[in-house]
Parts: structure tokens; sequence; C-alpha cells
């Protein structure tokens, strides 16, 4: 597998550069991140709101997949950009958890103020609030709300039924009503 040329890898899908990149093909490697590196670099902007540590966050996303390819099951007929997404969203969430970090970049639909200033300001309380939920509940929101996955996306990406995401979103918007109506 190793003498393919680049050219040739080019046409390959990623879950057949996955296969190469497993027996550590670093042209293989070079085509995933070439691919991919803007995408999954601004998923990560989205969460550490910096481009420094978004970079960092991203190049130990591509560590982990050049280390440790085998964590990618092709027999779950998972696609590359699903499984590299909850990656780099996990390396994200341990950057943030490990800066005692809650940002979370919210974005225009969970305000109705017409008001900048005064939209800014209900975008921060919204983040406090929004940080005092469970873990569990946290993701939840930001995969269905903000990053605009479906409950069966987000579920596949939490790892539960989609019946289990359903309840986590309900008990998670009670929660957040009950917060809501605490604060104000």
């Amino acid at each position: 597998m190793s003498d393919v040329k680049k050219e040739n890898l080019q046409l390959l899908s990623d879950e057949k550069l996955l296969e190469y990149i497993k027996d550590y093909n670093e042209k293989a490697f070079d085509i995933i991140v070439e691919r991919h590196s803007k995408r999954f670099y601004m998923l990560a902007y989205k969460y550490v709101s910096n481009y420094d540590n978004a970079d960092d966050i991203l190049q130990t996303s591509f560590m982990k997949l050049w280390q440790k390819p085998y964590l990618w099951n092709s027999e779950k007929n998972t696609k590359f950009t699903t499984w590299f997404y909850r990656i780099v969203v996990n390396s994200s969430l341990d950057w943030l958890r490990k800066n005692n970090k809650t940002h979370i970049q919210l974005d225009e639909r969970l305000s109705d103020n017409k008001n900048q200033e005064s939209e800014a300001t209900n975008k921060i309380e919204v983040q406090k609030i929004i940080s005092k939920l469970p873990y569990k509940y946290q993701k939840a929101i930001l995969l269905y709300y903000i990053e605009d996955f479906t409950y069966s996306e987000a579920a596949d990406f939490m790892d539960i039924t989609t019946k289990s995401f359903e309840s986590i979103i309900y008990r998670a918007k009670k929660k957040l009503k009950t917060l809501f109506e605490t604060e104000n």
C-alpha cells in the first residue's frame, strides 16, 4: 500500500485514505489534513474563540488520528468527517475543562433582540446559564441548537439512542427554564 503516489491517493475517499493511514502512510495523512484542516479549525474556533488555541486543538486532534488511526472502525460505516468531528469537539471540550473555560459560541437564533449591545449582553447571560447545566445537557444543547444536528445525528455523536437524546434535550430545556426563572 505504501508505494501509491500522492496523485492517486487524491482520488480516494476519506474512508479509503484512513485504511492507508492505518499503515502509517504519510501521503494519505497529508491529504486528509489538507482536505479538512480549514473546516475542523473553524469548528475548534467555535468552541475556544481563540486562533492559537483552535490551532493547538486541531493539531492535537490530527495527532490523535496519526497515532491511533485504528480507533476509526470501517465496519461501523461511520463517515470520517462524523468520526473526526467527534474527536475535534471532544478535544475542544477537554481544552475548555482543563483551562476552566465555559465558553459556548451562540448563534443569533438564541436571541430575539434587535439591539446589538443588548443582544451581546443576552448571549453572555445565556452562556453563563448554559454553563450551569450538567455537562451532558450542555453538550446536547450545543449539538442540537448551535451545531444544527438532527436528533439522530446528535444521539449518534453522543453514542446514545435517539430516544435518550430526546429525553436529555427535554430535561435540559426544563432545567434551562428553571435557571432562567431564578436568574431573572
